[in-house]
């Protein structure tokens, strides 16, 4: 007699059935939707509950909730943001208790999940529609095509951490594929670099909480890409361990005034203007050339 949970025998149950099925493909198939049914995450089922008894639109609450999970994963250098976030919650203690179980469950979700999963992008997605993806410009690239691009871009192992950097990270899912690319060589996330930016809140919170949890040394910033300017930043816990890398200084001051250039704070005055040196036109002095004749022949005398 089958003693589990509805869910869990009727997952064996498929399973069992499918052994005798003759379709070999018909069976890999079907074990495979089992599997992945039993990895799907558990924390928006929570986020649910809490829509159902505040009244709140999920989308708001998913924001609530990547604010809080945010600052708890900052190692305390967001606690007057954290007090803030919470303090709209301070009449209904069980609607934040919810908020603090939706956590621990993402956090359980991640570690028995499929490693260097992205499920915040994924409910992300989910929750917006079609118009509002085009209004905010947000289209994240699917999994399977960021660990295509990981493979192929890949570079060797080296004794050196790989540095990357990401304009437009999102949800940090383009470093989390080139994060599996390295552990499926050999490596470990420990051997990257990673300095991802976006210049919208919420992909901010959603990179930052990814690398957090998988344990990607990364320095996470909001900012605009284009224009240098920094809105926010924060380094996952991992980069005490792992530090920057040592960059050269005449490279790093040319970087530095390039930063300053864009953003407009050196005047045009300290700017030396470039020195072209045109050269001066000479006359062409008429050269005799000798031409080779046809089949030995010589020069007739006139």
């Amino acid at each position: 007699m089958w003693r589990c949970s509805g869910r869990h025998r009727s997952r064996r149950s498929v399973i069992w059935r499918d052994r005798f099925s003759m379709n070999g493909k018909t069976v890999q198939d079907k074990r495979l939707n089992a599997i992945s049914i039993s990895l799907k995450p558990e924390y928006p089922k929570i986020l649910e509950t809490i829509s159902i008894k505040t009244g709140d639109r999920a989308s708001e609450v998913f924001r609530h909730f990547l604010e809080m999970s945010f600052c708890a994963l900052s190692y305390g250098q967001r606690e007057e943001q954290y007090l803030q976030c919470i303090e709209r919650f301070k009449s209904n203690r069980e609607v934040l208790n919810l908020y603090v179980q939706a956590f621990s469950q993402m956090v359980v979700d991640y570690e028995k999940g499929i490693p260097f999963s992205d499920h915040l992008g994924d409910y992300h997605m989910g929750l917006m529609s079609s118009k509002e993806a085009q209004s905010r410009g947000e289209f994240y690239t699917p999994m399977p095509v960021c660990e295509f691009m990981a493979e192929v871009t890949r570079s060797n192992k080296s004794d050196q951490p790989i540095t990357l950097h990401e304009p437009a990270a999102g949800s940090g899912r383009m470093v989390l594929a080139s994060a599996k690319a390295l552990v499926k060589d050999g490596g470990s996330p420990m051997d990257m670099w990673v300095e991802a930016w976006d210049v919208g809140v919420l992909p901010f919170w959603m990179c930052f909480i990814n690398l957090s949890l998988w344990g990607i040394p990364a320095r996470v910033v909001r900012g605009n890409t284009l224009s240098l300017k920094i809105f926010d930043e924060q380094f996952t816990a991992t980069t005490f361990f792992r530090p920057p890398p040592q960059v050269n200084k005449e490279w790093a001051q040319k970087v530095n005034f390039m930063r300053q250039l864009i953003r407009g704070e050196i005047p045009e005055a300290r700017l030396e203007p470039v020195k072209v040196q045109t050269p001066q036109p000479t006359k062409a002095q008429p050269q005799k050339v000798e031409q080779p004749f046809l089949f030995g022949s010589s020069v007739p005398e006139s």
